[in-house]
């Protein structure tokens, strides 16, 4: 088995049960939400800049930041200045987004147009199917899970790359890489974007080496836990031992 990043300790992982929902339609007042922090509950994500431009979901917008006493808002990559400052968007950096008191949440089976089918990211199906119920307490520390495939890749603001790990066609877990200053083995981000690549194009079994106590800042599966990733190994035919 051969190892592609820095060598990392493990401990057991926890296991999770996926519960996969049926399509819905939102009401208007169900399609955005104002939550702290950028903590979207089941079924949402953090709006993202390009969304936030149409018209269906600004005037839902200025409605919410009307009735709120501090009109910024956050979104995924960008800042939303609603009430006195006339609906502004701007881009701005991860750390002027992090410390705003609320985000905005648009619901992850909405398209944003007409309020229900695909999200307006989600050109992967099933984008808005994954929710997760943790039936042992959160895993903690290093770990790995081993003989999995990377199923998809997603591009996240920043630069950030978050990917799905599958076994036998179900989900296992959500694990992503970071450039971003400061970040997990940022140094290996080239290194390991080429091998997530490469093993889902190729179809390749693997082991995944996770950090459990460090989250990544999006994941491009709400709902689903999502870790750092400190190595990857590929396997051999017998499996990974």
């Amino acid at each position: 088995m051969r190892r592609i990043s820095p060598r990392a300790g493990w401990l057991a992982a926890s296991l999770l049960c996926l519960l996969l929902p049926g399509a819905r339609a939102w009401a208007a007042s169900e399609l955005i939400l104002v939550r702290g922090y950028g903590n979207c509950p089941s079924g949402y994500a953090p709006l993202t800049y390009d969304q936030a431009h149409r018209p269906s979901l600004r005037a839902r917008m200025r409605e919410l930041s009307g009735n709120e006493p501090w009109p910024i808002h956050g979104l995924a990559d960008g800042q939303y200045l609603g009430g006195k400052y006339g609906g502004e968007l701007k881009r701005a950096r991860l750390a002027d987004i992090r410390g705003l008191r609320d985000h905005f949440c648009l619901a992850s089976g909405s398209d944003g147009a007409i309020g229900w089918g695909v999200p307006a990211w989600g050109h992967i199906p099933g984008w808005g199917a994954w929710q997760w119920r943790r039936t042992l307490p959160p895993a903690t520390g290093l770990g790995h899970y081993s003989n999995v495939l990377v199923a998809r890749l997603d591009d996240l603001p920043f630069g950030d790359l978050c990917a799905v790990f599958t076994r036998d066609g179900n989900p296992v877990v959500q694990a992503c890489i970071s450039p971003q200053a400061g970040r997990l083995h940022r140094e290996s981000y080239p290194t390991l974007r080429r091998a997530l690549e490469t093993l889902r194009r190729q179809g390749l079994p693997l082991r995944v080496y996770v950090d459990h106590d460090r989250r990544p800042d999006f994941a491009a599966v709400p709902d689903m836990p999502a870790y750092s990733i400190t190595g990857l190994a590929t396997c051999n035919r017998g499996g990974c031992m």
